[in-house]
């Protein structure tokens, strides 16, 4: 991901002591080097650890390392790193770390950071339970442990360098002694070079002296022991030409080593790409000092980022429960259930570790617990399926799937052909709870077809538009095959969230809609209506109905004005007299008066609960929203990306409860209620109702089937004296919400944490009151307790909006504004139609906010902003700092008539950007021929002295006010992460990591070794796949390298790597011993062909076996 600088420096790890303490200085070397190859995506390292000093140089010379610095020596816990020269641009480069075991028992002080290279310092403790104090011999031998061991494929003593075999002995036995350092089933091999001395007596030396010291063996840590003598014992004139050929046989047995390792890691599912390889790296460097952190597990590492689901076992319940046999479970659920799995492990980016690995590691439990602890058995059948058996089953069908990953295919592609298979059973099943297209989160769009999809499927399974990158388009449903033709729209990963809160108030309603009409018409965006300027809606009672009509029915803000009204007049319409002929003349006639019609109104309110009948609010709802639409289903609100709440308060205890139109999705704290499900012999709990702290979160479904849109306004609008409380089957009765938050700010804020973890502050809320009177003490009576009292539970949401302000991030960025009306006499009551009968009585009320709706104005058009740090090295570590690459890019659409008309507004004002500080150079004139694909982009640069150090980037729209485009400030390492950019085993979305110097598109799913050694010409192709190959269909080549260019063990390498990827069998080595480039394979390569072939038989009965 960062650019390799052209410093000499090599040093990656070094131990050192501050205030009487260890401590472990890292730089980015390791990182640099690897995306410095040619191809990081595609280049498998090998690993080779030499310790040692001057016989060291030597031998890194001949390796291929260009050693700038005559002096290798290193201190205790010190190593560094190189890439041989040869080989660094093919498939199998050879990464070379260096240490030393130095005479003295000293460790340096710490280093400042260089010019070319950051230095992180992190403590160093490596107690291990042991009660004596930790020493220099104990921390280096603790960091070359932790940090060579797990990646090397070979590691060689130069004996003579450090002082002898019984050194030598020493540093192994302390090594054995700490105990194993990675979980990995492949073990390096151990060399000890000498310069004197006879082979088999050294070698009997050194496993006495081990044998002494510790009650480990050897080959528990190591392959095995080789011993290489460079002695000249030879005469004279033969000296010279024998010592470059003891130098030859040292090469060449550690490039045997290195290939036998890589055979071995290849069965093994370990042998990484030099990206991959990076990042496990840098796992471990970040983890170095921590005495307690268990054996290095590259699997467990790579799920880090995207670990399985923690609710998978409910999930898995939920869909059992949809199984009525053991046939069905076997032809339907173990398939789907076991390719979920594959989708969830192997995104693009993933390596590809062995699928029985991943079973045992992340779902094995999963599956056992989900069957209960005796038996998966279903009611009125006989058959019945131990857990033990359900789990090999879907054990067996992962590994079959994963050979068709192996052919180049995706993840995502294979779980969309095998779903699709099932069209009819999926025809009957539906849930709220859990996303059937991955089996792994709840829902969150529900398309006509009643198949719900969490946000992540619809990234992985939908289409960007090419128009507008967070527009996803979802043509049909891959479970039942209906086209559903949605356009959901996400938030950019870099952007921060924007809220519009609405209060309740009656007929006062209007006003936050009248407020939000000179909102856009201030913005002045055709084609851009002003609720696509927030991310999150709520809306309390009138508010309620203002968020469905603007989100959900996704109605311009004139249409809501005139059917806000129509509804207010229908829905405060008078109760009517009784029909019956002779007593209905009479009651109107007695209505006239005055005392005694206020006999009757106040006998009818206590007599039917309401001033007003509820069929008139009721219909009217329904003619505006519709009698059966849910709040969940797709809507106008998913194509503007906004996510709408409503409160309500229950009549049982008055507390405040919301319904979403985003099904509920997000983390929260603590559940609230639950109720069984039953799937066979399994029970679970499902959640019914979540708490944040002072408000429940209501499912939108009961008995059955989904609650409708205008049952939860009705709800929300069931103010206590003007309408009767509402009931929802199998949920409860509510009221009003406006009882106990009139302004939903609070829980909005609570609600955008939920949902945003990783954004949980958001940059821009604005809230929308209905009006109040001005607050004036009429003195005498007026002030006595009662009034007083009565005046304190009136106004006591008055202070709701100072509460919301004190919640704001303390130092944050965020702009909280506040727009209400204050009435010059007493409020209007939530039923007065005067003021839509007489609209210049608005006059009669004071706007509380106009500099604030100015300042909203041009917060949302910065919004419209965002920013991204270029996918392929966004910053490069320079001078003691961070030279940064990024752009500044436009939510609005491609060449749509809202982006051209604010370029050109932007253009007209000379508006500009400024980063930290500085202005960025930019015209927004040339738009649109200045983007060939009509997109806004910005190209910015700009420097930072630490990744952690806040940035802001604003638009200057005037000379004197600027505001910040959405998520700024920021700091880059806010960005990396939000970006994903060092996620290097993939997303859980299924994005594509870019990377501009990959030529190959999609490697990273196909067999990568396999399609090297293709490229290099090392074998020809004829079959169609090269996942699935067998002898007949692979010629071997006749070589045009060298011999000491291309060893026979390398040769062999490669044909093992190729035939290890697909169903090969293991009869090739005949053919391989007949067609050696040199001749004569040697008893080494013979021990080679017979490993490899016993690996490719055991492997090939290992996956009869699960079939």
């Amino acid at each position: 991901m960062r650019k390799m600088t052209r410093c000499k420096h090599t040093g990656w790890l070094r131990v050192a002591t501050k205030d009487h303490a260890y401590i472990v200085e890292g730089s980015d070397r390791a990182q640099r080097l690897l995306d410095s190859l040619p191809r990081p995506d595609s280049q498998y390292p090998s690993t080779l650890v030499l310790i040692g000093n001057a016989t060291k140089r030597v031998a890194m010379q001949r390796l291929g390392v260009d050693v700038t610095r005559p002096n290798t020596t290193r201190g205790h816990g010190e190593i560094h790193l190189s890439v041989a020269s040869v080989g660094a641009s093919g498939a199998r480069p050879t990464l070379i770390a260096d240490a030393d075991l130095p005479p003295h028992k000293r460790l340096g002080r710490p280093r400042k950071s260089t010019l070319c290279h950051e230095l992180v310092a992190r403590p160093l403790s490596i107690s291990h339970g042991e009660t004596s104090p930790c020493t220099t011999l104990k921390s280096g031998d603790h960091v070359y442990n932790r940090m060579l061991l797990p990646f090397a494929d070979a590691i060689c003593f130069f004996a003579d360098d450090i002082g002898g075999v019984e050194v030598v002995a020493q540093r192994l036995a302390s090594w054995l002694d700490l105990g194993t350092s990675s979980t990995s089933s492949v073990r390096p091999w151990l060399v000890v070079v000498t310069n004197g001395g006879e082979e088999n007596s050294t070698r009997s030396q050194l496993l006495q002296a081990v044998r002494k010291r510790t009650d480990t063996h050897l080959s528990e840590r190591f392959h095995g022991v080789r011993i290489i003598s460079l002695a000249d014992t030879t005469p004279k004139s033969l000296r010279r030409h024998l010592r470059y050929l003891r130098w030859d046989i040292l090469s060449n047995e550690l490039s045997y080593m290195t290939e036998t390792k890589r055979v071995e890691r290849v069965f093994a599912s370990c042998l990484f790409s030099a990206t991959h390889l990076a990042g496990l790296l840098r796992h471990a460097a970040e983890h170095v000092g921590d005495a307690g952190a268990p054996p290095l597990d590259f699997l467990a590492v790579s799920r880090l980022d995207n670990p399985a689901a923690a609710d998978l076992q409910e999930h898995l319940a939920r869909f059992l429960t949809h199984c009525d046999s053991v046939d069905n479970l076997k032809r339907f659920a173990v398939p789907v259930i076991a390719s979920s799995f594959i989708l969830d492990q192997y995104p693009p980016g993933m390596h590809l570790f062995d699928p029985r690995d991943v079973f045992q590691m992340f779902y094995k439990d999963v599956c056992h617990n989900v069957c209960g602890t005796a038996v998966l058995a279903h009611e009125g059948s006989t058959d019945f399926v131990l857990p033990s058996q359900f789990a090999k089953m879907i054990e067996a069908q992962m590994a079959r799937i994963f050979r068709q990953l192996t052919t180049g295919q995706t993840s995502a592609s294979l779980h969309r052909q095998l779903v699709v298979a099932f069209a009819e059973n999926w025809d009957r099943l539906r849930s709220d709870s859990t996303c059937y297209h991955c089996l792994r989160r709840a829902p969150q769009v529900f398309p006509a077809c009643g198949h719900g999809q969490c946000m992540n499927c619809v990234k992985v399974f939908g289409v960007a538009s090419a128009a507008d990158p967070w527009l996803i388009e979802v043509d049909e449903c891959i479970l039942c095959g209906k086209n559903v033709n949605m356009q959901i729209r996400v938030k950019p990963d870099t952007a921060s969230v924007r809220v519009l809160c609405i209060d309740g108030g009656g007929t006062r309603g209007k006003y936050p809609l009248k407020v939000l009409k000179q909102l856009e018409d201030d913005i002045g965006l055709p084609g851009h209506p002003v609720q696509q300027n927030f991310d999150v809606v709520f809306g309390t009672s009138s508010g309620a109905i203002s968020a469905g009509a603007l989100c959900i029915n996704g109605w311009t803000v004139d249409e809501c004005i005139a059917r806000f009204e129509s509804l207010s007049n229908e829905a405060f319409t008078p109760r009517g007299v009784p029909s019956i002929p002779i007593i209905g003349s009479l009651i109107r006639l007695m209505m006239r008066v005055p005392f005694f019609a206020t006999v009757v109104r106040t006998a009818a309110l206590l007599l039917f609960d309401s001033r007003y009948p509820s069929q008139h609010i009721e219909q009217a709802l329904r003619d505006m929203f519709g009698s059966d639409r849910s709040i969940a289903d797709y809507s106008a609100a998913d194509t503007m990306g906004a996510m709408v709440g409503m409160t309500v308060a229950t009549v049982r205890d008055a507390s405040a409860c919301i319904f979403t139109s985003y099904n509920g999705v997000g983390q929260r704290a603590g559940d609230r209620g639950s109720f069984p499900v039953s799937v066979g012999a399994i029970r679970c709990r499902e959640p019914m109702l979540t708490g944040c702290l002072d408000y429940e979160l209501l499912k939108t479904t009961a008995n059955g089937g989904r609650v409708a849109l205008w049952e939860i306004i009705r709800c929300a609008t069931a103010a206590p004296y003007y309408f009767t409380p509402w009931s929802v089957n199998g949920l409860g009765t509510f009221q009003d919400g406006g009882l106990v938050a009139n302004n939903p700010s609070s829980i909005a804020l609570q609600e955008v944490a939920a949902l945003f973890p990783e954004a949980p502050h958001p940059s821009l809320l604005a809230s929308l009151g209905t009006g109040s009177s001005a607050s004036a003490s009429g003195g005498g009576w007026w002030d006595c307790f009662l009034f007083r009292l009565g005046r304190a539970f009136l106004n006591r949401h008055k202070n709701d909006w100072q509460r919301v302000v004190e919640q704001k991030k303390v130092g944050g960025s965020g702009e909280f504004l506040r727009f209400d009306f204050e009435f010059d006499g007493p409020e209007p009551p939530l039923d007065s139609l005067s003021s839509f009968d007489d609209p210049e009585g608005d006059e009669e009320c004071t706007f509380q906010g106009l500099p604030a709706l100015r300042r909203l104005k041009l917060c949302a058009r910065a919004e419209l902003f965002i920013f991204e740090l270029r996918a392929s090295q966004p910053y490069l570590f320079s001078d003691g700092g961070y030279d940064c690459c990024g752009q500044i890019r436009c939510r609005l659409s491609t060449r749509s008539e809202s982006l051209t008309e604010l370029m050109r507004q932007l253009a007209r004002s000379k508006a500009y950007f400024r980063v930290g500080g500085h202005q960025v150079p930019g015209d927004f004139a040339p738009y649109p021929a200045a983007s060939p694909d009509g997109h806004f982009r910005l190209e910015v640069k700009f420097r930072v002295a630490s990744l952690q150090e806040s940035l802001d980037v604003c638009l200057w729209e005037t000379a004197d006010e600027g505001c910040n485009i959405s998520g700024s400030p920021f700091t880059v390492q806010q960005l990396v992460r939000s970006q994903k950019l060092e996620q290097c085993f993939g997303t859980s979305d299924h994005h594509h990591r870019k990377n501009s110097k990959e030529a190959e598109v999609g490697r990273k799913q196909r067999g990568p070794q396999a399609q090297d050694l293709l490229r290099m010409g090392h074998l020809s192709r004829t079959a169609s796949q090269v996942g699935n190959v067998s002898l007949d269909h692979v010629d071997l080549a006749p070589h045009e390298v060298a011999p000491e260019v291309m060893p026979s063990h390398q040769y062999v390498g490669d044909m093992v790597e190729l035939f290890a990827l697909g169903d090969c069998s293991a009869t090739f080595e005949t053919d391989v011993r007949k067609r050696s480039p040199i001749g004569s394979l040697g008893d080494g390569m013979h021990d080679l062909l017979d490993m490899t072939s016993e690996a490719v038989d055991n492997r090939e009965g290992a996956f009869d076996l699960l079939q």
